[in-house]
């Protein structure tokens, strides 16, 4: 459906933006609710594409798509938003434009958000946090005050993903730390909520489709059955609330592997 016709690789949807590929793009999504409501799973949001900005680059590692701002606010005014209103499993869901990096606010979320007719289907913006150290955080505060009305969530995050930094570092503080400077600058300019990438990777940062290799809060040995709770995970703790009960993931590993602390 892409214009180099493979899922890995820059590029766009083929055709028109009001034309069939988009429109059957904006189907996928309601399939996608659809079959996972009958494994009893449901989904309470979900962004209009991760990363739009990587379709740009034809020789990108993953898979990607890309839509500038104008795109994306045309495809949910006129594809996706209808679609998600008129099913049974999408009208409730919380939608999120961008999902890319924040040097790209506020104007993306001007561009989309200014168009009440997209707006009305829109819940928050999604940022991620890998040119943060470049970025400054009042980007964030300038979205909001723009459109008060609306969430701001950083969807990911990670370690390891720095040339020749590849991969865990097990007992690394210095990375905790990066995460609770993050999450705090985010918190102190209306970010709602902030979500690791991964919540588990082998002991080389896998399994990982380009080879793109990174870290974790937690790091499982598969061999020794064993499993390593990182500084990551302690931070993320602080900023975190479970209701007991809530999470089955640390009884289900426990069950299969020991802690190693």
């Amino acid at each position: 459906m892409k214009t180099n016709g493979k899922m890995i690789g820059g590029a766009s949807l083929k055709g028109e933006e009001d034309g069939e590929y988009y429109t059957t793009w904006g189907k996928y999504f309601i399939r996608f609710l659809e079959e996972y409501h009958k494994e009893g799973i449901d989904f309470w949001g979900l962004t209009a594409q991760n990363e739009p900005s990587s379709g740009l680059d034809p020789f990108y590692a993953w898979q990607t798509m890309y839509f500038s701002a104008e795109m994306q606010r045309e495809f949910i005014k006129n594809i996706l938003g209808p679609l998600l209103k008129n099913s049974i499993h999408g009208k409730n869901i919380n939608l999120m434009i961008l999902d890319d990096q924040r040097f790209l606010l506020p104007n993306w979320a001007d561009v989309v958000l200014r168009d009440p007719e997209a707006a009305k289907y829109i819940a928050g913006v999604a940022v991620h946090w890998y040119e943060d150290f470049m970025t400054p955080a009042h980007n964030l505060e300038w979205t909001h005050q723009g459109h008060p009305d609306k969430f701001i969530f950083a969807t990911e995050a990670c370690n390891g993903y720095l040339p020749l930094m590849h991969g865990p570092i097990l007992g690394d503080w210095a990375r905790g730390d990066s995460y609770a400077h993050d999450i705090i600058q985010d918190l102190n300019n209306f970010v709602a909520g902030w979500t690791d990438w991964n919540l588990c990777l082998d002991t080389i940062g896998g399994p990982n489709l380009a080879k793109n290799y990174v870290d974790a809060p937690i790091i499982i040995d598969a061999e020794k059955g064993e499993f390593y709770k990182q500084p990551m995970f302690y931070v993320m703790g602080h900023f975190s609330w479970v209701e007991k009960g809530a999470c089955g993931f640390e009884s289900w590993v426990q069950s299969r592997v020991k802690w190693v602390m």
